[in-house]
């Protein structure tokens, strides 16, 4: 295996974890947005 390779290997893994934090992110901030609606 080249070190390209892992690289790219590297970079394509990086990117799902990013996609799912990314989705965490949205979920908790939709969830923070429901909150603050019912406290008003």
């Amino acid at each position: 295996m080249t070190t390209l390779t892992r690289l790219e290997d590297l970079l394509l893994h990086s990117r799902e974890e990013a996609k799912g934090i990314i989705l965490q992110l949205r979920a908790a901030r939709k969830q923070l947005e429901e909150n603050n609606g019912k406290l008003k």
